[in-house]
């Protein structure tokens, strides 16, 4: 999918989507970490690291993945270079109007008497602005190489800086003295496990430190100056150990790396700056806590966080390496002494601390704010491409298209009921026969299949007879989406690449294509999906029985069609081996013997989809998203079933719902597979006929659909059982005595006729 967008929309949707998500997220996590301050106390650091990637991961999300997205979309030119354009509409049966952003200004050669060689058009219409057009490709051959140029300069600045701080950090480690026995040393190897440091810690002291400092993104190292490692005493060095073990263990010199690769070349996000200043607070905050909490001596931390401030202070040495970009350190903040002092100090927070209920939904809220923005946030959509390779396509070439001009009588109206003739040499074709959208559609989201009637590149819109509603998606609000087979309506709002699309259709050409009403009366187009397909088939299409819809569970049956482009395909259902606890379907049944359609194969499932053939018989776990909708969504499970596995397919992997278990009394379903020598058989129930006074059994619906084991039939019975055929409905008394089956209790095996009616709920 990323291949059909070019570079340039690549990287100016990224970064738009990245400055338009990264300042939502910082925005809603701070409001979060303000308002709950004395809750999120222990929480923040997390926070603050989520705020500063948050905003790229969900960009690159929705920039490399654009199906799964269901907010508002926002087209880039509309903001660039673009002013409202009314549109009135002469259809006698509706005489509203609406608006739409036109940010396309094409110029038309032309050599009549009334229009100059620089005369534009605006959707079909003329305007004043004759230099728009060629600002516009100015914008787009200059833009992308700016942009690229300014990355690349803040990456090579970037770079320049951190390698810096890493000679100077490798300057110092060459040039320290390995602490490998005495106090400190001791103080690692107890400390470390404790805090969960599992792996080796290098030890060093140095005459070029001005504080210690924990270094290290895969070899983990602390560094002292020499007057702490001779002068501290053994409950200072305890509580410095500790401190710089907590910052190891948190991993905060590779946050700290980090935060300062994405300020370098995301520079153009100042609130990075600011989250980046919060999160180095909160590691420091939380590295204090951390080793208060492990010495039990929160007093003896910020004893030891004063007196090397103070020594700090003292020094008068200069050159003196603190806190490179690749570490951190216990006294590297000095102004936040105070405040650090007050929090060690503070019996509420030393009381309080945090749960683990409230630990796990802090980290819960903090991932679902950024799931929330990744699929349902405003994602921006970059159209300089589009409005370029349209201008280009009019006025461009050894033979370049000619609009005569419109008489001082035309109208600026755009006729919506009344045909229009067709002039030869013109791009842009009349928009005739739209309706209204009627009220049942009104906020439609879905795919819809049909013919083009007409088409007006410039402008960006068709007109289309609907034959068929392919899709319905699951923010579709329409009473009734099924309403727009056999209308014609008007889509607009098609930009990009689609124009390319639509330039090469032809009126009476099959189309397929997303669209949503939002307002007024056209759909718009929502930028997926718009291409050319084969006449409408309805044995393509096929719809579920109506007691079918709702229905999440496992099928089986038969692959009849497949397209490996689309990722959908055509089953033929034989069997529902088992039902989802959320199943909505009345009648989960109800499809055997019928085709249903599975579509929007993606992902992992593609794998296994890819490797199925026509004809082969397939197990899915499948889920019906939108009742509304004709076609199925695969969840987690494709796997195909050979004939042998079909055959000798054994009652030991069916599992019994745990709401029958405990089960006495008599159940009715359809046979689906009998073994007449070991005297079993699995059958689908439909429900629970009679129940006995000894049934423990709590909850008797949740057999309905699914497919259940009986053994231990025998005698007469077995006679009754061998003369039973696949799809032949009986009753059958059984209990469970344990495990995933019933037993027989050699009573009651009873062939039924289909249309029994007698069968009552229990």
């Amino acid at each position: 999918m990323l291949s059909e967008y070019s570079f340039h929309d690549i990287c100016v949707t990224w970064l738009s989507n990245y400055l338009l998500h990264s300042t939502l997220i910082i925005l809603i996590l701070a409001s979060l970490v303000r308002i709950f301050r004395t809750y999120l106390v222990t929480m923040r650091g997390l926070i603050w690291r989520t705020a500063l990637v948050g905003g790229a991961l969900t960009a690159t999300f929705q920039t490399l993945v654009p199906a799964i997205h269901y907010g508002p979309q926002i087209s880039l030119p509309a903001f660039l270079d673009s002013q409202p354009v009314e549109i009135g509409f002469t259809d006698r049966r509706d005489d509203s109007r609406f608006y739409r952003w036109q940010s396309t200004s094409t110029t038309i050669a032309n050599s009549g008497p009334h229009l100059g060689s620089s005369q534009q058009f605006e959707g079909g219409l003329p305007i004043e602005q004759g230099d728009s057009s060629q600002s516009i490709r100015n914008i787009d051959r200059l833009v992308l190489p700016i942009l690229l140029g300014i990355l690349a300069l803040a990456a090579v600045t970037t770079a320049f800086r951190i390698s810096c701080d890493w000679i100077r950090l490798r300057r110092v480690e060459l040039h320290a003295v390995p602490i490998r026995s005495g106090q400190w040393r001791q103080l690692v190897e107890t400390l470390g496990p404790k805090i969960g440091l599992r792996r080796v810690i290098q030890l060093f002291r140095s005459s070029k430190l001005q504080c210690p400092l924990a270094a290290g993104c895969f070899r983990y190292r602390i560094l002292l100056p020499d007057r702490i490692a001779k002068d501290l005493n053994q409950r200072q060095a305890g509580a410095l150990v500790a401190h710089e073990l907590a910052h190891l263990s948190k991993r905060d010199p590779f946050w700290s790396l980090i935060s300062e690769i994405i300020c370098g070349l995301l520079f153009f996000q100042p609130l990075n700056f600011w989250v980046r200043r919060q999160l180095r607070m909160a590691t420091e905050f939380d590295a204090d806590r951390t080793a208060a909490e492990l010495l039990n001596d929160p007093v003896g931390v910020a004893r030891t966080l004063v007196n090397l401030s103070e020594w700090m202070t003292q020094s008068t040495t200069k050159g003196q390496l603190v806190s490179p970009v690749l570490s951190v350190g216990m006294a590297g903040n000095r102004s936040l002494l105070r405040e650090r002092v007050e929090s060690l100090l503070d019996q509420r927070l030393q009381t309080r601390g945090i749960s683990p209920r409230l630990r796990r939904f802090s980290i819960a809220g903090t991932v679902s704010v950024v799931i929330l923005m990744a699929v349902a946030s405003p994602r921006t959509v970059s159209g300089l491409t589009m409005d370029v390779s349209s201008s280009n396509a009019q006025v461009s070439g050894p033979n370049p298209t000619e609009i005569a001009p419109p008489s001082e009588s035309a109208t600026l109206e755009f006729a919506v009921s009344d045909a229009h003739e067709h002039k030869p040499g013109t791009e842009s074709e009349t928009l005739t026969n739209p309706i209204a959208v009627p009220k049942e559609l009104h906020n439609f989201c879905g795919q819809l299949i049909g013919r083009l009637v007409s088409k007006d590149i410039e402008a960006g819109r068709f007109v289309v007879t609907v034959d068929h509603v392919s899709r319905v998606w699951r923010n579709n609000k329409a009473d009734n989406p099924k309403s727009a087979v056999g209308k014609t309506f008007v889509v607009d709002s098609v930009f990009g690449k689609w124009l390319d699309v639509l330039l090469i259709l032809r009126a009476g050409d099959t189309l397929e294509f997303e669209a949503r009403h939002l307002t007024g009366d056209s759909l718009s187009f929502l930028g997926e999906n718009l291409r050319k397909t084969a006449p409408v088939d309805l044995a393509n299409f096929p719809q579920p029985p109506e007691g079918f819809r709702g229905f999440h569970g496992m099928i089986v049956g038969k692959v009849l069609k497949k397209n490996d482009s689309l990722g959908d395909m055509i089953i033929h259902v034989t069997r529902i081996p088992e039902v989802a606890n959320d199943n909505a379907a009345s009648i989960p049944t109800a499809s055997v013997g019928k085709p249903i359609m599975i579509a929007g194969i993606y992902g992992e499932m593609l794998k296994p989809f890819q490797k199925i053939k026509v004809g082969d018989t397939v197990r899915a776990q499948i889920n019906h998203r939108s009742p509304q909708s004709d076609h199925f969504s695969l969840d987690n499970t494709l796997e195909t079933i050979s004939p042998n596995q079909q055959a000798q397919q054994t009652t030991d992997k069916i599992l019994l719902p745990e709401g029958m278990h405990g089960f006495r009394g008599i159940l009715v379903g359809q046979l689906l597979n009998k073994d007449v020598e070991k005297g079993t058989l699995l059958f689908q129930a439909e429900r629970a006929k009679r129940v006995w006074k000894q049934n423990r059994a709590q909850n008797l619906q949740s057999a309905k659909g699914r497919a259940i084991a009986v053994r231990g039939i025998s005698g007469e019975f077995l006679d009754v059982l061998l003369l039973l055929n696949r799809g032949d409905r009986f009753e059958v008394e059984a209990f469970h005595n344990g495990g995933n089956h019933l037993d027989f209790v050699g009573e009651w095996l009873k062939k039924i006729a289909p249309e029994d009616s007698s069968i009552a709920e229990p």
